[in-house]
């Protein structure tokens, strides 16, 4: 038979065994793309409310990569915003007229950068083409794999994923921020309230000198610890040497490996999905996970692919991929059902990571607790000396005012520890012991 994708004659077969694409799938993909409305059927109307009208001309598609410090959108409106884009498209409506809903019910960059997009399309250009005059909102990964759902008409799929990504970004960040809140807040106060005497005894100055300036200086050693010292090993040794070093860490590099395996299992299942072949969703899944050594690695398994190996056996010498992960992908080869298969595994190992990244930072909260009460304890003993030195030395000059020829306050508690002690301490001293 002739293979509808790369135009090859192959064997009866449920896939291609030269471009690796399921022919069913494939095949219900185009039908679909064919009877689904295209860009320019249905324009969005200009009078309709909150839209505004679409420009007559579209703006040039602009692909120069444009640096950013902050990122422009937030992950979280980005994850509503692919879910509803999905929603919208899987129902029928127009994507110019999806665009134009977005724009009207947004503001900002993104509402200038959907409108910009609508053009685009309107003069002729790709869904993916027009969102690279802003890749700060999508990156190459993501018109990656819009390109895929709208070469096979597998769009509201892909955004159906896209938005999945964002959310599980989302979930592992707050669930690291809410561990991290209590012993920040430790940190702060312990120290702020263990110098509070010095605001009553010397002054405003002399507190803020004894708190804030430590203070400081600890957030700057914390900051460079978790953002400066990644960038600085990332500019120094590579991308590729960062994060085989971070492999070998025990428990960052298991959390990096999962972290890994839920990316490209779940752009593989995306990819697969929306109908791309088999060679280009694993190229895009590798690009996804932003893993070098996976990059370098994926021609090989692409290559053992074409030499009429099976998956299984092409990702088999990767030695991040358990026998779970293997399992379930070579059931899913055997039933035909690959992209369920590692749909599910790609739950599989974000629930994992989930849960490993919970305990470590559970862990690591503990620790700095631990460097929390040890300052504390410290502080509160150095506090201690100094009351104890300042008071010994405010004694030692009384005793010299009040005639005590140059007796230390030493001196004194050894003449007052005899039953007849007393005797010794000069008049005026017994007065103000109120000794008789």
């Amino acid at each position: 038979m002739i293979c509808p994708n790369c135009q090859t004659e192959v064997p009866e077969g449920p896939e291609c065994i030269a471009c690796g694409v399921v022919i069913e799938k494939f095949m219900a993909r185009q039908e679909q793309a064919d009877q689904a409305p295209t860009a320019n059927a249905q324009p969005a109307p200009a009078s309709r409310p909150g839209l505004s009208a679409p420009p007559q001309s579209g703006p040039e598609v602009v692909t120069t990569e444009r640096p950013q410090l902050f990122k422009p959108v937030s992950d979280s409106r980005l994850a509503a915003l692919y879910g509803q884009i999905a929603r919208m498209l899987e129902s029928g409506i127009a994507l110019t007229e999806v665009l134009s809903l977005v724009a009207g019910h947004s503001s900002g960059r993104l509402r200038a950068t959907m409108i910009g997009i609508r053009s685009s399309i309107e003069s002729g250009a790709t869904l993916a083409d027009a969102m690279a005059a802003d890749p700060a909102i999508f990156p190459d990964h993501v018109r990656s794999l819009i390109d895929a759902g709208e070469q096979t008409g597998g769009l509201p799929a892909v955004f159906y994923s896209l938005s999945e990504a964002i959310e599980l970004r989302l979930t592992m960040r707050r669930r690291i921020v809410r561990g991290c809140i209590y012993p920040f807040v430790l940190f702060t106060l312990s120290f702020f309230l263990i110098p509070l005497s010095k605001l009553f005894i010397a002054g405003l100055g002399a507190y803020l000198k004894a708190s804030l300036v430590p203070y400081l200086f600890a957030l700057l050693i914390l900051f460079g610890f978790v953002f400066l010292l990644p960038w600085g090993l990332r500019k120094l040794l590579g991308p590729a040497r960062t994060q085989s070093l971070a492999r070998a860490i025990p428990v960052v590099g298991k959390l990096q490996i999962l972290r890994t395996k839920v990316r490209f299992s779940r752009h593989l299942s995306t990819a697969l999905g929306a109908g791309l072949d088999l060679h280009a969703a694993l190229r895009l899944s590798a690009r996804a996970t932003g893993d070098q050594a996976m990059l370098s690695r994926i021609e090989q398994v692409i290559k053992t692919v074409q030499g009429g190996a099976t998956l299984t056996e092409a990702l088999g010498g990767i030695e991040w991929f358990d026998d779970e992960f293997m399992l379930s992908i070579s059931s899913g080869e055997l039933s035909g059902r690959l992209e369920e298969a590692l749909d599910q595994q790609a739950r599989i190992s974000q629930d994992s990571f989930i849960h490993r990244l919970q305990i470590v930072v559970q862990l690591v909260a503990v620790f700095v607790l631990l460097l929390v009460y040890a300052y504390v304890a410290w502080s509160i003993m150095s506090e201690y000396q100094n009351i104890l030195g300042n008071a010994k030395g405010q004694l030692d000059q009384i005793m010299k005012e009040m005639g005590g020829n140059g007796a230390g306050l030493e001196t004194l508690l050894k003449e007052m520890g005899g039953p007849m002690g007393s005797s010794k301490l000069p008049p005026e001293m017994q007065d103000l012991l109120n000794i008789k």
